[in-house]
Order: C-alpha cells, then sequence, then structure tokens
C-alpha cells in the first residue's frame, strides 16, 4: 500500500476532493458537518465494497479499488464522525478478521480546506499503516508528535 500511496495519492486525492464536493459546499454553506473515513485492507483478496451495506442512505462509499476505499458520512460532527467509523469497523471486522483493515478518519472545520482535510486523511492512513495500527479508527489527536 505504501506503494500505491505514493504513485497515486495524488490522483487519489484528486478524486476524493471532487467526490466531497457537495458535502463540503453543504459544510461552507449551511454548516453541516461532515466526516471522512479511509479503510484499507492490506490482503488484496479482501473487498470493502460489503461496507455499502452498513451505511446511511445520506453517507458515500467511494471505491478507489477492491481493497482501498473512503467514506463520507453526512451530518456528522467530529464526535457522531468517530462514532460511524467505530461502528463501521465494528460491522465489518468478522468478515476481515484474519486481515489487517486500517482505518483513518477526519472531520470538516472552518479552519482546512477541502485539499487540506483529504491530504491529512491519506498521512493518517499512510501513519496507521506504517505503525502497523490496524483494526481501530485512526484519527489526528492520537498520533504523540515529538519535537
Amino acid at each position: 500500500m505504501i506503494t500505491i500511496l505514493q504513485e497515486r495519492r495524488p490522483h487519489l486525492q484528486e478524486q476524493l476532493v471532487q467526490k466531497i464536493a457537495y458535502f463540503d459546499y453543504n459544510f461552507s454553506r449551511y454548516h453541516i458537518h461532515y466526516t471522512i473515513a479511509i479503510a484499507y485492507i492490506s490482503e488484496e483478496e479482501g473487498n470493502l465494497n460489503v461496507l455499502s451495506k452498513n451505511l446511511r442512505k445520506s453517507d458515500r462509499l467511494v471505491m478507489f479499488q477492491k481493497n482501498l476505499c473512503a467514506v463520507i458520512f453526512n451530518s456528522a460532527d467530529e464526535t457522531n464522525g468517530l462514532k460511524a467509523a467505530n461502528n463501521l469497523l465494528t460491522d465489518v471486522q468478522a468478515l476481515f478478521f484474519s486481515k489487517h483493515l486500517y482505518m483513518a478518519v477526519v472531520t470538516a472545520t472552518n479552519t482546512k480546506s477541502s485539499f487540506q482535510l483529504v491530504y491529512d486523511l491519506f498521512d493518517l492512513l499512510q501513519y496507521a499503516i506504517g505503525h502497523n495500527m490496524n483494526n481501530l479508527v485512526l484519527e489526528a489527536s492520537q498520533i504523540t508528535k515529538y519535537d
């Protein structure tokens, strides 16, 4: 995955920024929060398309590959978005029990552009993979930075 992220990351980020444009507009215009989760299974035979069965009608699944996808949780602030991502992880863990499932989450804020939000999301996923933080939902406050 690290190779795929390095090679295709700009394209994947651009694709996701386009997919969240509607949600970003609603956030900036009407202050309707949204949260984005990204999920990755390191084993290629894992198929994350099953996540669609556990989503609300207002949420959107964005498939990049069968083992890499993003989920946009509509009307979800930081607390509810993290809870929704954890619920999604819990719902699918049994299906991917013997696999390495990585998930990261970010929430729209007034201080970040949609591009920065997506960039941070991919950074979190890369951090989770690099530090073998599988079968949990990683969000920015969980990372300790040392000077």
